[in-house]
């Protein structure tokens, strides 16, 4: 200190100006161990040192890769050259550390005739630290001269799912079926940052209820492929989930897109909706043809749509036998008739050998007004014409019946 003296009127005040004492590198007694990666920060650990140092993992990475719910523990470790020397370590406030961090009292181990002070930082990222680097910095100074010190940085990276679907997942967007056709979609989730995040879905968009699946289509979790758990929200290769939707009567002719979202099961809030992900289907369901369900035959679909399976075979000409149809064989049920001027529902039911009330159940599109079918030129009609005549219909071989 240099002291300077101030005369003000008749006071006289010592003013003392501390200067701070430099320490040159070369100087430097304060060790402070970083990963064998780096250039050693401050003085030159001796051989005894860094042999120790290796045996006891007292050095953090310049970077820590970790996921929620995995812990990390980080030993820090500062050393003086003599044997006197005592080292001081802290944890630098600016930029500090992350919440849940945890670091121990100081630990004294010796190396030779010096001794090493080490703490122990533990930390384990939960829900919504995902996707932040922190940055920790820490500070080794000699007790007795604080000029002797050295800072050490480094890094925990708290990663973050990416949201995508396995190239083999089923994910085509457009299709066209009948009724009782199944629609079958095998969605396969998985984090595509390779760390392991499991995914779930759910249907619909996020926070958009206009996207709703259709009714009776149902979204299940079929099970999980597994991987080497490291924290608690990872573990997953991929999830398989199964949209499935089997169209009924009544649902015909119309065209639906609906949607299912995935998303990690660490996300918090509006994180969700950052890295989850939509898919969008669109299924146009078509009048005219149906799909025979696991035990049906020809005979049930003519009985459905008050037919006979005579008609419905030879509107399938690909059908060899209709004794032996596998099961969810798209049937075309019957022609389709363009509407011409002049046309109306009841001299079209004649002109095909049928009913208005069965073409009206045939096209659950058709308007009805005031007990009529409203139709226009150029509308399709499904109709299902009558192969038999009344009088083989009445005995029963081929004609519509009900069946159990």
């Amino acid at each position: 200190c240099r002291t300077d003296s101030l005369m003000m009127w008749t006071l006289a005040v010592s003013l003392c100006v501390c200067q701070p004492i430099s320490v040159r590198a070369a100087d430097r007694k304060v060790v402070l161990f970083v990963h064998e990666s780096l250039a050693p920060i401050g003085a030159t650990p001796t051989a005894a040192m860094t042999e120790w140092c290796t045996l006891n993992y007292c050095s953090p990475a310049p970077t820590s890769h970790i996921v929620v719910g995995e812990r990390v523990d980080i030993n820090i470790t500062g050393a003086h050259l003599t044997s006197n020397g005592n080292v001081t370590l802290a944890v630098l406030s600016d930029p500090g550390m992350p919440s849940g961090c945890h670091v121990t009292a100081s630990e004294t181990h010796g190396i030779g005739s010096v001794n090493a002070e080490m703490k122990r930082l533990s930390f384990m990222p939960i829900a919504g630290q995902e996707g932040i680097l922190y940055k920790v910095c820490i500070k080794a100074s000699d007790a007795n001269l604080p000029s002797d010190n050295v800072t050490y940085c480094f890094a925990l990276n708290v990663h973050a799912p990416v949201v995508a679907f396995k190239s083999e997942t089923a994910l085509t967007v457009e299709r066209t079926v009948g009724v009782n056709c199944p629609v079958l979609l095998t969605l396969l989730p998985y984090d595509e940052s390779d760390q392991g995040y499991c995914m779930e879905m759910f249907a619909g968009k996020n926070n958009d209820a206009s996207a709703a699946l259709p009714s009776g289509a149902q979204l299940t979790h079929v099970g999980t492929e597994s991987r080497n758990k490291r924290g608690s929200h990872d573990g997953c290769a991929h999830n398989e989930w199964l949209l499935a939707w089997y169209p009924v009567r009544g649902q015909e002719p119309h065209t639906y897109t609906y949607c299912v979202h995935a998303r990690d099961t660490a996300c918090m809030g509006y994180r969700c909706a950052q890295r989850g992900r939509d898919i969008c289907f669109t299924v146009h369901v078509v009048k005219c043809k149906y799909c025979l369900s696991i035990g049906e035959t020809i005979m049930h679909a003519a009985a459905r749509y008050k037919s006979d399976w005579l008609q419905i075979w030879g509107a399938n000409p690909h059908i060899v036998s209709p004794d032996s149809i596998p099961a969810w064989t798209s049937l075309q049920l019957g022609p389709m008739y363009s509407v011409r001027a002049g046309d109306t529902l009841e001299n079209i039911a004649r002109r095909f050998g049928t009913s208005s009330n069965n073409l009206l159940e045939a096209n659950p599109d058709i308007q009805v007004v005031n007990d009529q079918g409203m139709i226009n030129m150029g509308d399709e009609l499904c109709v299902l014409p009558y192969v038999c005549t009344l009088e083989q219909m009445s005995s029963g071989g081929g004609a519509y019946r009900a069946l159990d």
